[in-house]
């Protein structure tokens, strides 16, 4: 990982906020989110719903709406998880938000929705960049995240999860950080920062092999 990260088990230290005068960092890395037992469920849930899963879209603007485009995004998405998968994350990010903000140097906020959903890239999956938020689309996402829960040994190669951290500040792409798909790793980055999803390898072709994400948005 490189550029403006921090890394932590699980919590960030409430002691860690920006001094005064220093520049807040815009997306944060929390190693260990959850138990053993409980990332060992989330990869069984996952490896379950193969069937159920549903190519990824993009929004185009435009009168086409929502539609799928390989070129620029490759994967497949379960949009609505088992409750339980649902209440467990938005129970973790409501547990890290209050010390996640504060490293970011905003107020902390009461969340009004925390959206969840499970995602895989399998080989040639990739997504370019783009933001999840805007003035125009989804204004109330305020942060994305995302949480890598594939299968280890990994078996596949890129996948990268690369974040502009200067959202509407300077040329797109100046200081791009990119944070390696970790199992068990929690990243956080404004919703209106640019990010991509590099391309995925998977040279079994398996499923199970691909590279797993639960990914959403918090809402204010």
């Amino acid at each position: 990982m490189t550029g403006g990260v921090t890394s932590s088990a699980g919590v960030l230290d409430r002691s860690l906020a920006p001094a005064p005068g220093a520049r807040a960092l815009s997306v944060l890395v929390l190693e260990e989110l959850l138990a053993p037992p409980a990332l060992d469920w989330v990869r069984a849930y996952a490896l379950g719903v193969e069937t159920r899963m549903h190519e990824s879209s993009v929004l185009t603007g435009g009168e086409a709406g929502v539609r799928v485009d390989a070129a620029a995004r490759r994967s497949r998405v379960l949009w609505e998880p088992d409750p339980r998968l649902v209440a467990l994350f938005r129970s973790q990010i409501h547990r890290v938000l209050p010390d996640v903000l504060i490293r970011m140097d905003h107020e902390v906020v009461v969340p009004t929705a925390v959206d969840v959903q499970l995602t895989v890239h399998e080989d040639g999956g990739h997504f370019c960049a783009h933001t999840d938020a805007s003035d125009v689309v989804h204004p109330d996402r305020h942060l994305s995240y995302v949480y890598f829960c594939h299968d280890e040994p990994v078996a596949f190669a890129g996948g990268r999860l690369r974040v502009d951290e200067r959202p509407g500040k300077g040329a797109p792409g100046e200081r791009w950080v990119e944070i390696e798909p970790v199992a068990n790793r929690l990243v956080l980055f404004p919703s209106r920062s640019r990010h991509e999803v590099t391309e995925v390898r998977v040279p079994s072709g398996r499923f199970a092999d691909g590279r797993f994400t639960v990914n959403g948005w918090v809402c204010w």
